[in-house]
């Protein structure tokens, strides 16, 4: 069952979400020209999602996520650009959706 997450007041100055967070637990992936990276957690909002992982792409770097959605045989593509990374405490970025391809 997904669960919503409220982290306006995080130390990472949440106050500037406007969209409520749903986490997940689905198989995925996302690619760079400089990385991949294979997920199975994380949290979406209507605008993009958050990805914990060791080494976060720089700010500003595009890429794809690819989602595994339960019931379907091919995997969901969305282009995205990395908004924020967190190499220190959370280890993780702040993906930004750029439309499905």
């Amino acid at each position: 069952m997904p669960r919503f997450v409220d982290r306006r007041k995080s130390f990472r100055g949440g106050d500037r979400r406007r969209y409520p967070r749903l986490s997940f637990e689905l198989f995925g992936c996302y690619t760079s020209h400089a990385t991949g990276i294979f997920f199975e957690r994380g949290n979406f909002s209507l605008r993009g999602m958050y990805l914990p992982c060791h080494f976060p792409d720089l700010v500003g770097t595009r890429g794809t996520v690819r989602l595994s959605l339960p019931g379907q045989n091919e995997m969901l593509k969305l282009p995205v650009e990395v908004v924020w990374a967190d190499r220190d405490e959370d280890r993780g970025m702040g993906l930004r959706f750029d439309g499905p391809d």
